[in-house]
């Protein structure tokens, strides 16, 4: 080799050499890396197995408080009752951990601790502002982070425990119980973790520094051997010629596998900067290069701000040395669209720079499947429920066995305990069905089929429950068979159903034959399945000759001759159209039919038409019951009810009393509506002119009014009077020839009864009929009861008349005898000569306008004429006397109203009028008399009158004065409204004043102005 090739391969064994470090380093710093990796995965699946251990436990408390919560709900207990309940749980619920003894502790959302076994002096105290040494709330964040996860949550923290004094890294589970308005968790020491970690990376350092110690020995022996051999340069050029090839063929595969990666690879600058992607990532993301390279880690993450701090939280870690792998958000950079991905962080060096390495993989489709796994889990355990039917998986190999949630309840076992065992299953499987089973299971092995047994079963609460079972053998890829799946139905209802279906159908049968109703079943080709006893009965028919017939060929037997043919397919076709579609007008409703018999009968049926669903079509079902009796029977009640009504209505028109005509045409009404006469008659007998004279009829050809026929007393009116009982005439009868009702109107037969009133005829009520009539009794005695309903309404009517006669010859009496008092009171008064007749007229008038009805204005009435009979009880000497009076003569002119009084109260008829004459001296402000009455305690008829009575007064002479002019009385009136008199009824009465105007007529010797 000549000297500059020797150079040049000296050359070469430098730059061997240096490779050879190179890769060296290389391949202790893919070494580090791996083993930093597999520490880190170390440390984070313990770090998840502690976090597992602490749900766990937190679960089984949440578990063992269920209960409680539950009667809480359900209203059982109160909410404080639960949390005592709750508490005392919990306080018990202490375990040990690999740090030593450990508790489950319960807080209110207030921060009140209410559970904390080992620092008892704790419970009871509020620690909400506890704070650890990092100035961290302890319990406020625990809080938030329950609130803030319904399924529980991770919180972590420095915290002193009893056993030592100095603070430790702490992380608690915590999760919500809002029906107590509490959180319980509970937490685990991090320093015996940390401990781990740290003797972790020591034991990993010490691996690494003796492999880096190895590989230098390794690399210096080779670098020695390289230059012993230094004659097999030129092969070891070659060698290293085909090595560097080699090498850099490495690279360009692993950039095509970094480009060609399933994940997406982000290198970061520790600021969080993008500074290399693969193209994975590229098209995860829906971005360029370019563009990429411009973003940080921030702008490919969820826009949460949650989210953004929670992620910066991670990378501060990261940059100090820590590595990550969890699940997050990310978004695409084109339309922003959130993405779940797995994200693994490291720290690395990135060309001599310290960087981070993001490896991305899209979960989506696999959160998709877990979820659709959960909700497929849920809808499998609700269709489980449902059915109750459960399943289990029994493992050959291991003898483990899996339950369902719903084989749990169908075999009334606590879930929290593991399935039974061969013995103890064999111990709750009643008679002695073990051992078949067993067998089954045997066959099932020897020939891989699926197996299907009964067996009853004993729950722990004793009650025996019947289960169905499928069993199946699962084979791996060989065909051996790995384990046993089955599935289990509770059918302990369903045979039950059976059994009392079969009762059922039994008791149906007995039922269906001694059923008074008839029963037909129709199958679904139209042919009878079913006739019973009672249908028998009903159509004359016998089963054993319509069954297995055509319904529309039975049915339509049984109608009119002549409509036989059009009755059967009109019956066929609704029939068929039934069976078809189910559905049927006749369906669900009872209608009536008339059954026409062989023999000629005919019955009133009510039949009930109903589809029966059979699975495969529809039958059609009837129930029929006959009638015939039940509605001749309703059709005599409802006769006889509207008997009743009609005398009803006839003693109410008396009671009302209503005229004579009128009632007596209610009573032809009855005639014509309940006896059904052609025509009718009632007659009136004047006994004083010995005459009959027809007062209402109806049905009648001639005018009965001023009927000749009765004048003479052969006709059969007179004849029924000499009689003095009911006749009955017929066309053909020799007597009543004289009367040409029945030959003239055409009449056939006549019906006649006398109407009686005090023993004495006064009338006559007569009907007839075109045809040849016979009635029964029952209409004979309704005939002769409206005969004496008609003597009761003349009679009722003539008293009435009398006695509204003596009623007006009574008032006119009273009203005479009131008159007379008025009058004699004038007389013995002369100054008051005319006074009461004129204020009568005013005082009615103003009455009418202020709204007083008819019966109130008689009394009304009479109390103006009569208010000061009082006065009678007055001495002549004062009642007379021209000049005025003394204060012991006003004080017995004072006392009239109580005379009248006195006077009148005796008097029955006039105590409604008593008001007037008794207050009508009273005044507004009380300063009447003789009660001194304010305001509304005066009486309202009094009031009215004293504006009136005050007026006339004022507007007369007197002999001790003249009378005031009008316009003065006015101005009286108006200053003392609302003083002396109702201001209301001022109003009222003077516009009616204002509105008669000149109409007034004069009062002595003044006029109105």
């Amino acid at each position: 080799m000549s000297v500059p090739e020797l150079k040049h391969s000296r050359n070469i064994f430098r730059l061997v050499a240096f490779q050879a470090l190179l890769l060296a380093i290389l391949i202790s710093v893919i070494l580090i890396v791996s083993i930093n990796q597999w520490v880190n995965t170390s440390i984070e699946n313990a770090h998840l197995q502690q976090q597992e251990s602490l749900m766990r436990i937190v679960t089984l408390v949440d578990n063992v408080i269920q209960p409680t919560l539950n009667e809480v709900r359900n209203g059982e207990i109160s909410r404080q009752e639960g949390v005592d309940v709750t508490r005392q749980l919990v306080r018990r619920m202490t375990y040990e951990d690999q740090n030593g003894p450990n508790y489950v502790f319960m807080v209110t959302y207030d921060g009140l601790m209410l559970v904390q076994p080992f620092l008892p002096e704790n419970e009871g105290t509020n620690q909400w502002n506890l704070q650890d040494i990092n100035g961290v709330y302890i319990v406020q964040n625990l809080a938030r982070v329950a609130r803030l996860n319904p399924q529980g949550g991770f919180f972590e923290y420095y915290y002193t425990s009893p056993n030592s004094d100095q603070p430790e890294k702490k992380i608690s589970f915590v999760k919500d119980v809002p029906e107590l308005g509490v959180f319980i968790g509970t937490g685990a020491y991090q320093e015996l973790f940390i401990r781990q970690q740290r003797d972790l990376l020591v034991n990993a350092q010490w691996i690494l520094a003796g492999f880096v110690f190895f590989q230098a020995i390794f690399t210096l022996y080779f670098l020695y051997r390289f230059h012993n051999n230094n004659r097999m340069l030129e092969n070891e050029i070659i060698e290293r010629r085909k090595a560097q090839q080699d090498i850099l063929l490495s690279e360009e595969n692993l950039k095509t596998v970094f480009n060609s990666a399933y994940d997406a690879i982000i290198i970061h600058s520790y600021d969080g900067r993008i500074v290399q992607v693969n193209q994975r990532m590229l098209q995860m993301f829906a971005v360029d290069q370019e563009q990429v390279l411009q973003k940080t880690v921030l702008d490919i993450t969820s826009a949460d701000e949650n989210s953004r701090d929670k992620l910066l939280e991670i990378w501060e870690g990261i940059r100090q040395g820590q590595e990550r792998i969890f699940e997050w958000k990310s978004r695409r950079l084109d339309n922003h669209d959130d993405i779940n991905v797995e994200v693994g962080l490291r720290p690395i060096h990135w060309y001599g720079k310290d960087a981070v390495l993001a490896v991305v993989r899209d979960i989506s489709s696999r959160k998709k499947i877990e979820q659709d796994l959960i909700n497929n889990q849920v809808m499998l355990e609700h269709a489980q429920e449902m059915a109750r039917v459960g399943h289990f998986i029994f493992d050959v190999e291991t003898h483990f066995v899996t339950w369902s949630k719903e084989l749990y309840r169908i075999y009334g076992r606590n879930p929290d305990m593991p399935p039974p065992d061969v013995k103890e299953h064999q111990q709750i499987v009643k008679d002695n069905a073990w051992q078949k089973i067993v067998d089954q299971q045997r066959v099932a092995l020897e020939t891989g089929k699926s197996i299907r047994a009964e067996y009853r079963i004993s729950r722990p609460d004793g009650e025996e429950r019947d289960l169905f079972v499928i069993m199946d053998c699962l084979t791996d890829a060989t065909g051996k068979i790995i384990a046993h799946t089955g599935t289990i139905q509770d059918i302990t209802d369903q045979k039950l159903i059976n059994e009392n279906l079969r009762a059922s159908e039994e008791r149906f049968r007995t039922i269906v034959e001694q059923m008074s109703e008839g029963v037909v079943l129709v199958g679904e080709d139209g042919r009878i399945l079913e006739w019973n006893l009672a249908q028998e009965n009903i159509t004359g028919l016998k089963r054993g000759d319509v069954l297995g017939q055509l319904i529309w060929d039975v049915q339509s037997s049984l109608g009119l001759p002549e409509n036989k043919e059009v009755r059967r397919e009109k019956i066929k076709s609704a029939m068929q159209a039934a069976l078809n579609s189910g559905v049927s007008p006749m369906f669900n409703s009872g209608h009536e039919v008339l059954l026409h018999l062989q023999d000629g009968t005919i019955k009133t049926l009510i039949e009930s038409v109903f589809a029966v669903h059979t699975g495969t079509g529809y039958r059609i079902a009837s129930i029929v019951r006959d009638i015939t009796e039940q509605k001749q029977a309703d059709e005599k009640i409802n006769l006889q009810v509207k008997k009743l009504k009609g005398l009803r209505g006839i003693d109410l028109e008396i009671l009302n009393q209503s005229s004579l005509s009128e009632i007596l045409e209610v009573i032809l009404n009855q005639i014509r509506e309940v006896l059904k006469a052609d025509a009718a008659n009632i007659i009136s007998l004047d006994a004083k002119l010995n005459r009959l004279t027809p007062i209402v009829s109806y049905g009648f050809k001639t005018d009965r009014s001023d009927c000749k026929s009765l004048r003479h007393f052969s006709c059969l009116p007179w004849q029924v009077m000499n009689r003095k009982g009911f006749m009955v005439i017929q066309k053909n009868d020799k007597v009543g020839t004289n009367c040409n009702c029945l030959n003239e109107e055409g009449f056939a037969t006549f019906y006649g009864a006398p109407i009686i009133a005090n023993q004495k005829t006064v009338g006559i009520l007569e009907v007839f009929f075109y045809e040849n009539t016979v009635l029964d009794p029952e209409w004979v005695d309704y005939f002769e009861s409206l005969a004496g309903q008609a003597a009761i309404a003349i009679e009722t009517v003539y008293l009435f008349e009398d006695l509204q006669r003596s009623n007006v010859e009574l008032n006119q009496a009273y009203e005479a005898t009131i008159t007379g008092w008025s009058k004699a009171l004038e007389l013995r008064d002369e100054e008051t000569q005319g006074h009461s007749d004129r204020v009568m007229h005013l005082a009615c008038e103003l009455a009418l306008r202020l709204g007083m009805n008819d019966v109130e204005m008689v009394h009304f009435r009479r109390g103006v004429l009569l208010h000061d009979i009082g006065k009678m009880g007055v001495p002549d000497h004062i009642l007379l006397k021209p000049g005025p009076l003394t204060d012991d003569e006003w004080r017995i002119m004072r006392k009239h109203p109580e005379f009248a009084y006195r006077l009148l109260s005796q008097i029955n008829y006039l105590k409604p009028a008593l008001d007037v004459p008794y207050a009508h001296h009273e005044r507004w402000n009380g300063s009447g008399y003789p009660r001194g009455l304010m305001e509304k305690e005066i009486p309202w008829e009094a009031r009215i009158f004293m504006v009136v009575d005050v007026w006339d007064a004022l507007i007369s002479d007197r002999p001790y004065r003249p009378g005031w002019n009008k316009r003065d009385v006015i101005n009286y009136l108006r200053e003392n409204s609302g003083v002396l008199f109702d201001p209301q009824i001022v109003i009222v009465f003077l516009d009616m004043i204002d509105e008669i105007g000149d109409d007034l007529p004069i009062y002595g010797n003044s006029q109105f102005l």
